[in-house]
């Protein structure tokens, strides 16, 4: 199974569902007020998303996108589908470094494991991708899968 394609297979899930209600506290009051509107509802089309991270050096102009998931989360089928029309059309831009996927096995990188584009890597990785070296900047979606574990 290639980088993204179990994501994919959510995609026909999540196309038949209505609006989902978040079961946390962590959207603002515009979200709850969006999610209880029939109008605007998923099943018509609707969908919103949030990018965790436009990553960016204003030194070297260089910039990624970076979606955060704790707890070994996955994307939704709705968010894999707009994250990749959205890297898609900035791919020819010549300081986007791609799309990237960064989880976590719990809630950070001090408290467990750190996946990048679903490879489990350091923290001296982390930190050398964030700063723009040796990373891939084909990213989540056009990855060029590496010959050696970081």
């Amino acid at each position: 199974m290639g980088v993204g394609e179990g994501d994919l297979e959510l995609e026909m899930e999540y196309a038949q569902m209505n609006t989902r209600q978040r079961n946390d506290n962590n959207g603002t009051r515009f979200e709850s007020w969006r999610r209880r509107q029939p109008h605007l509802d998923s099943g018509l089309g609707y969908v919103a998303t949030d990018v965790d991270f436009i990553w960016r050096n204003y030194k070297t102009n260089k910039f990624m996108f970076v979606e955060e998931k704790c707890k070994m989360s996955t994307m939704t089928g709705s968010q894999y589908q707009t994250f990749k029309m959205l890297d898609q059309h900035m791919s020819t831009h010549p300081d986007y470094m791609g799309f990237h996927l960064l989880q976590f096995e719990n809630t950070s990188p001090e408290d467990g494991k750190i996946y990048w584009n679903k490879e489990h890597i350091s923290l001296d990785r982390l930190n050398e991708v964030l700063k723009f070296e040796n990373i891939n900047k084909l990213g989540y979606f056009r990855t060029v899968k590496s010959n050696f574990v970081w």
